[in-house]
């Protein structure tokens, strides 16, 4: 998976790659659970090692997706600012042009 990159940016390749990687190391765990470690004490610290792995990838996870909505929720907020900006300049605009021609009937 490290080698070939499939997904179309680094950063997505390297999110896959630390995935893989979690899941990996879990999977081995889970092998520590049965008769290849037959001591009792041994499997309960692999427990929490298999706890505290799972812990880290969930970390990784919410981390990930909490930046992801942050940066998103700033996006969409600076778009709007932008937008009513915008707009408000072309109220004004048309408020001046407006005067402007009412003016001219005037005079």
């Amino acid at each position: 998976m490290a080698h070939f990159q499939p997904l179309l940016t680094k950063k997505d390749n390297n999110i896959e790659t630390m995935q893989d990687s979690f899941l990996l190391i879990c999977a081995y765990h889970l092998l520590l659970f049965t008769n290849y470690m037959p001591d009792v004490n041994k499997q309960y610290w692999a427990g929490w090692s298999y706890i505290t792995f799972v812990a880290a990838m969930l970390s990784y996870n919410f981390y990930g997706f909490f930046k992801m909505m942050f940066c998103d929720c700033y996006r969409v907020y600076r778009k709007k600012k932008y937008q009513r900006k915008l707009d408000k300049q072309q109220v004004l605009t048309k408020i001046t042009h407006e005067l402007r021609h009412k003016e001219m009937r005037e005079y």
